[in-house]
């Protein structure tokens, strides 16, 4: 058998053991030259945690969504990627073909569990499993919009372990997720405290490297004058 393949049959067994097999097989960030591995599974297992964590501090402070549809979201939202690969997120954000990758993964990922027989509980099963998917979809929701900082913020901390192995280059990623963060830190307490322990993060970086790669200092609260050696906090 293909190691790349998922086995189309009924056996639950064989389902978990080929999706995790693919899912730990599968390298993300591709696009940048990095010194830590992380899989699709790592990914994952801390997508899933920061769900954890920010789902405690939303609920204490009051919100009211579906504590599990995110939990569940952040378990499941690239698993599809065990079958089609990880794809780079300027290709999966170019508008030519954005909504073709998000329909090519959505059928991918119903396609996983439509094999799976759970007798008279096979549609609830399915029903779960595409209502999960569904969400990351639709940041109009506060579970929607919950996730997306989620991820964001997964992204960003990977950026900042690579910066602070000297991989300026990651410096890229800080840049094209700050605004949204900024505008979720808004709305939400529990990323407005895990962003805001990012951010302090960054002004450990150095500014020469920052500037090198068009991070916009203000962002931080400095004030830039003539020389980028020129600033206040």
């Amino acid at each position: 058998m293909d190691k790349n393949e998922i086995r189309e049959n009924n056996s639950l067994q064989n389902f978990l053991t080929d999706l995790v097999r693919r899912v730990e097989d599968i390298r993300r960030w591709k696009r940048y030259p990095h010194n830590y591995k992380q899989t699709v599974l790592g990914h994952t297992l801390e997508t899933a945690l920061l769900a954890q964590i920010v789902i405690a501090i939303e609920q204490t402070a009051g919100a009211q969504f579906d504590a599990y549809l995110l939990l569940s979201t952040a378990v499941n939202h690239d698993l599809g990627e065990g079958i089609i690969g990880d794809i780079s997120y300027s290709i999966k954000n170019d508008p030519r073909v954005k909504a073709m990758i998000e329909l090519i993964e959505k059928e991918q990922f119903e396609s996983m569990f439509a094999a799976l027989d759970f007798g008279p509980y096979s549609q609830a099963v399915a029903n779960m499993f595409s209502r999960s998917f569904a969400v990351q979809e639709n940041t109009g929701t506060v579970e929607g919009a919950l996730f997306n900082a989620i991820e964001k913020i997964g992204y960003v901390i990977f950026a900042l372990r690579e910066i602070d192995e000297g991989n300026g280059v990651f410096v890229q990623v800080l840049n094209n997720h700050h605004k949204d963060l900024v505008a979720y830190s808004e709305r939400f307490p529990s990323i407005k405290l895990i962003y805001g322990e990012c951010l302090e993060h960054m002004k450990h970086i150095g500014t020469s490297v920052l500037l090198q790669y068009k991070f916009d200092l203000s962002w931080l609260g400095y004030v830039v004058h003539n020389t980028p050696d020129e600033r206040e906090v």
